[in-house]
């Protein structure tokens, strides 16, 4: 079942916030092994730091396979990054992709204690960029459209009405980004990537023609 991961999380948290009180956590440590902590069982949060360790591993290697893959996949014979190896691997934009990931090590130096919520920052405001251009499309696909009917197609109940409710939406959490300091420069250093892709785009389209 797809509510399997939600309901075995919520479980979790219950659990966890009715032995600790959850003000007392914070975003620096485990609270699974926090409580084990406080419980009195040291070596259970020893066995939690090696599953959550191994865990990030098992991610950082995925994120960093399927990231040089997409990098390939996107580009065409010209561009760099575009280039195997004689094991037919994509060196090139798996060394792009670690260098991106060893950002975090030289962040963590410089904002000790808030890479977390920066990262995390960064991944909403590019999310909220890509939700908000699949509605564009969305508008864009229903204009195109010669009969209304078509559009049974790609449904989405209450369009165009909650196409442009949902672009509402979607703007306000931007807005709320702003509101915090961690949250605004990741706000504004999105801002500032798309307009960069929009200008490298218009340049390649010029040099085409």
């Amino acid at each position: 079942s797809t509510l399997f991961p939600s309901t075995t999380l919520f479980r979790s948290l219950f659990v966890v916030m009715s032995i600790y009180p959850w003000v007392n956590f914070s975003g620096t440590e485990s609270p699974f092994v926090k409580v084990f902590a406080a419980v009195g069982i040291p070596a259970a949060a020893g066995i939690i730091n090696f599953v959550v360790l191994t865990a990030s591993a098992s991610a950082l290697n995925s994120s960093i396979f399927t990231t040089s893959r997409m990098i390939y996949a996107l580009t065409d014979d010209r561009n760099y990054f575009h280039k195997l190896s004689r094991a037919q691997v994509p060196t090139r934009a798996v060394n792009m992709s670690v260098a991106i990931i060893s950002l975090a090590v030289l962040l963590n130096g410089v904002l000790q204690g808030k890479v977390f919520g920066f990262i995390t920052s960064v991944a909403t405001t590019t999310f909220i960029v890509i939700y908000a251009l699949v509605i564009l499309a969305h508008i864009q696909y229903r204009k195109s459209l010669k009969s209304p009917l078509a559009a049974d197609t790609f449904k989405l109940p209450g369009a165009p009405v909650t196409d442009y409710l949902i672009l509402a939406f979607l703007a306000f959490v931007f807005v709320v980004l702003f509101m915090q300091t961690t949250t605004m420069y990741a706000a504004i250093g999105t801002i500032i990537w798309f307009i960069v892709l929009i200008l490298w785009r218009i340049r390649e389209k010029k040099q085409k023609k």
